[in-house]
């Protein structure tokens, strides 16, 4: 029996996850209905449409909901796969789309800190461009988005006391202050 190929392993591997149930990643794939085009069921058009495997390189669809077919596939890197997730976070900025793992590489910042922001209800911009400051809560009521201290300004209460009655659930009061003051 002759050596598989890098270029085979991955061929073989795609009808594997596509078209075997009993393969551990089936449901991943063929599962979800990810199929591949009629004319890469053959190895050899396979080959002749990607051409041999790249060192360093696998088999990455660049549409992680769409088929294994010679416009959607491409050899990719692992970590440019793993930016090419579908549970992937991506962000909007000034016309780019970017997974938060490529923005954070890009900015210098750890992902974790973006990660924080998003969970602290900044918008994508803000989570990018780090404004407003790191540990400012934003908080929506009646649809309307604010930090904390734009909150306690215009209620003209303590931030203190914002804070404390949003720890508490008491969001009905802010939301009841918020539509009975002008703004």
């Amino acid at each position: 029996m002759s050596k598989r190929t890098p270029t085979y392993s991955s061929w073989e591997n795609m009808i594997q996850r596509c078209y075997n149930p009993n393969s551990v990643n089936f449901k991943y794939y063929g599962g979800r209905g990810i199929s591949a085009c009629d004319r890469w069921r053959t190895f050899k058009n396979f080959l002749a449409d990607m051409g041999e495997r790249p060192a360093g390189k696998t088999l990455d669809r660049k549409n992680g909901n769409g088929n294994y077919e010679p416009a959607n596939c491409q050899w990719s890197t692992r970590k440019e796969q793993g930016r090419n997730r579908r549970d992937n976070t991506i962000i909007e900025c000034n016309g780019h789309s970017a997974c938060i793992a490529e923005w954070a590489e890009k900015l210098g910042i750890h992902r974790n800190t973006i990660h924080h922001r998003i969970r602290m209800g900044w918008t994508d911009e803000q989570s990018v461009t780090g404004r407003p400051q790191p540990h400012e809560r934003i908080i929506e009521v009646s649809g309307v988005k604010r930090s904390v201290s734009a909150w306690a300004r215009q209620l003209g209460i303590p931030r203190t006391t914002l804070r404390r009655m949003i720890d508490r659930n008491q969001m009905q009061c802010l939301a009841m202050a918020h539509v009975r003051r002008p703004q």
